[in-house]
């Protein structure tokens, strides 16, 4: 703004006073250069016509932003005046954007533009002549001089996938639900963060079957049914007694089923750590019977939720 006004100031006093509309065609056109533009830069032109004060500038011969030929395009304009003793000074700003694509430093011209003035009945066209800038080629940065032309070659860039943005916010999102999902179940003790119910059964089962393997004589009986004794406590929080199988079989519902098998696993057991002397018990529980009996209790006791 500051140029702009200096320009102007310079203008003023370079001009005559007209004393009439018919001589307000004198003017003048200032550019902050005239050369060094790029395609794409934009061209900035300031305008300053004197008038007398009774003068107006009629809108419509104001040029029209738009394309003005094939690499020149008008961004915009704007107007404005300053009234002083001698008359009135316009002040006309035009905006220009260049899509010249120079091979080599050249001049090209930027067209004249006409302009009507109204004061009274009589009405002047003022003619803006055309002028000239230089515009410059874009160069690609010369490579380092090579003894072998083969060297100029550069390798092949690495086969980068894309990855398009609306997928990687597509798979964040995803990625923020599943940890938030997980935390919900964590916080809340939910499948697979529950912590599953011990099977002591199950445990039992499987020593019984591997001990029924190793032992073949009549002490697989005592250390079959002390295993069982154990896993009934487990289940019980306390030493479970022949006495105790009542109370036991209404906490386990479950096993209930099992009481005639329970029954004759206490009276082999009784007869199993009371004998004095090892003993075949298999008339009272057989080692098939004691097998099975084991792995239906683990059966009922993974059936509970």
């Amino acid at each position: 703004m500051r140029k702009r006004r200096t320009i102007l100031a310079i203008f003023c006093l370079g001009q005559i006073l007209l004393p009439s509309l018919a001589q307000a065609a004198e003017l003048k056109i200032q550019a902050p250069r005239q050369f060094g533009y790029f395609v794409g830069d934009l061209i900035e032109a300031y305008v300053g016509i004197r008038t007398p004060q009774s003068a107006e500038l009629q809108p419509a011969s104001l040029p029209t932003p738009g394309p003005l030929n094939a690499w020149l395009t008008l961004r915009g304009v704007t107007v404005s005046r300053s009234k002083e003793v001698a008359g009135t000074l316009w002040h006309l700003h035009l905006t220009y954007q260049n899509f010249y694509l120079a091979l080599d430093v050249r001049e090209v011209e930027i067209p004249a533009l006409s302009l009507t003035f109204q004061d009274g009945g009589e009405q002047t066209t003022v003619e803006v002549p055309s002028w000239r800038i230089r515009v410059a080629p874009l160069r690609e940065v010369l490579p380092e001089k090579q003894e072998n032309a083969v060297d100029y070659l550069r390798p092949d860039a690495p086969n980068v996938p894309v990855v398009e943005r609306g997928e990687v916010r597509t798979g964040v999102l995803a990625s923020l639900t599943v940890l938030l999902a997980l935390l919900c179940l964590r916080d809340r003790a939910l499948w697979p963060f529950q912590k599953r119910r011990a099977r002591v059964f199950t445990a039992a089962a499987r020593q019984i079957s591997a001990l029924a393997k190793q032992t073949t004589g009549p002490e697989f009986y005592p250390a079959a049914f002390r295993t069982l004794h154990r896993s009934l406590e487990k289940t019980a929080g306390h030493a479970i007694l022949f006495e105790d199988l009542p109370a036991y079989l209404r906490n386990h519902p479950q096993f209930a089923p099992l009481t005639e098998s329970f029954q004759r696993f206490f009276e082999a057991s009784r007869e199993a750590f009371f004998s004095e002397t090892d003993k075949d018990l298999s008339h009272l529980f057989g080692k098939p019977d004691l097998l099975a009996f084991a792995w239906r209790l683990a059966a009922l006791e993974r059936a509970v939720p």
